[in-house]
């Protein structure tokens, strides 16, 4: 079964980014044993992003399984079965310049039986005229979005999934960890992250975010998940991250309460609730990958 994902690898520097698409291969490896390979546009010119950001690369791509195309009649003469279709927000019209780069996160040239999106974020105005046989969000305001819309006449199959990120545990990504002598691990004072980027490469901030017991300040979602992974202090308070769509999703569905030192109180019955979450994915992908 050849199988392609379809995801943002353009974000200049954004780990998160990286760290969702690195987990759904391997989630798709650990339990179908396929290499789904992520399109790798970022050398295309006809596929080339509105915004211009610099293409960082950083070590950890060499983790990716990638397969390099330069334009959509690359993806139509690929022999592909199936196209894995998110997370992010791919479905965000925002990152769309032309028709070409709207064609390729919709793919509206293929078939509707081949496509099966996961856990992305919505736009009203480009879901409700994607073609496919179901629809996968990672928040549950999308699902209820498409209801003021009659969604459920064009597609019947609408599913909340978690994010990718969340389909690995610490154990698999410690995996990828590295201890450099020149990095400085803070171990005592607080991590503020406004975003995840750059500043050092991934697997040093995983080996980092590891041996780390201090509080995290963060507006970036993707922190926020990883300390769920990680257990570790998060200040949710900190510049209204809890009222983020996004977190308030995930801290309802996972019934996640905070002590007054910043520690997940509940942290075995939270585990137990990303597992069955874990278990929705792997049933909803073998549903569709047939």
């Amino acid at each position: 079964m050849n199988l392609r994902i379809i995801t943002f690898l353009r974000n200049e520097g954004n780990i998160g980014q990286r760290l969702q698409a690195f987990a759904l291969q391997r989630f798709l490896w650990n339990n179908f044993h396929e290499k789904a390979l992520i399109y790798d546009i970022r050398d295309s010119i006809e596929l080339k992003n509105r915004s211009n950001l610099k293409n960082v690369v950083f070590n950890f791509d060499k983790n990716l399984w990638l397969k390099k195309i330069n334009s959509l009649k690359d993806i139509e003469n690929d022999s592909v079965d199936y196209f894995i279709m998110g997370s992010d927000q791919i479905f965000n019209p925002v990152f769309y310049d032309n028709k070409e780069f709207h064609s390729y996160y919709t793919l509206d040239f293929i078939d509707q039986k081949k496509k099966i999106p996961y856990a992305s974020s919505s736009c009203l105005t480009l879901v409700q005229n994607l073609k496919t046989n179901s629809i996968s969000f990672r928040e549950s305001i999308n699902k209820e979005e498409l209801k003021s819309i009659n969604y459920n006449s064009l597609c019947n199959d609408i599913n909340i999934n978690i994010d990718p990120v969340l389909l690995l545990s610490k154990e698999e990504y410690s995996k990828y960890s590295i201890y450099k002598d020149e990095v400085r691990y803070i171990n005592d004072n607080n991590i503020y992250y406004n975003q995840i980027d750059n500043k050092e490469e991934i697997e040093t901030f995983l080996y980092r975010l590891s041996t780390y017991d201090g509080i995290i300040y963060t507006t970036s979602y993707h922190m926020f998940i990883l300390s769920i992974i990680y257990n570790r202090r998060i200040d949710i308070n900190y510049n209204n991250l809890k009222k983020d769509n996004r977190i308030k999703h995930v801290i309802k569905n996972f019934g996640i309460k905070y002590s007054k030192d910043f520690r997940i109180e509940n942290y075995s019955e939270v585990e137990s609730k990303i597992f069955i979450e874990k278990e929705n994915t792997l049933k909803y992908f073998k549903k569709y990958l047939v």
